[in-house]
């Protein structure tokens, strides 16, 4: 048609991880806002980096129409830490560019400060939406326990 481009409509962008299985990980059923449902994660502390390796494996209930960032505390006698937030995929593949009922496997990795001192932490994760900076709800708060882990 003389045209020096096209339109194309219904282009599926998927993720490198779409419809993976996190293996080895601790299994979970936690809806977020209705829109994810947490099905698994997986912690991994690694002592010589001083750093905690956090992946969650992620469903989709909804088609995601905000840009999401994911994050985890690492929280003693009831104060944050250290913290990792990001967008899942480092900000490579958006939550808005996701699909009702897809599930994603992505990481966040927190970075311990060097004086952390030895003892037994909690960790937590959480949802908010950019740029509101709202979290969404889970259960009757905002957050979703991980677990512990003993920092030595």
């Amino acid at each position: 048609t003389g045209l020096d481009s096209v339109h194309l409509t219904g282009i599926r962008i998927t993720s490198p991880s779409d419809q993976r299985r996190l293996k080895g990980g601790a299994p979970a059923e936690i809806n977020v806002g209705n829109v994810f449902n947490l099905t698994g994660y997986r912690i991994n502390y690694d002592r010589t980096a001083r750093r905690i390796t956090v992946d969650l494996e992620v469903g989709t209930l909804e088609a995601p129409i905000h840009n999401y960032v994911f994050f985890v505390h690492l929280i003693r006698d009831g104060r944050i830490v250290s913290q990792a937030d990001s967008e899942p995929f480092y900000d490579l593949f958006p939550t808005s560019a996701w699909w009702k009922g897809e599930r994603y496997v992505f990481d966040l990795k927190v970075q311990l400060p060097t004086n952390t001192p030895a003892g037994e932490y909690e960790l937590v994760g959480g949802v908010y939406n950019l740029p509101e900076m709202q979290r969404l709800p889970v259960g009757n708060g905002d957050t979703f326990p991980l677990g512990k882990i003993r920092i030595d």
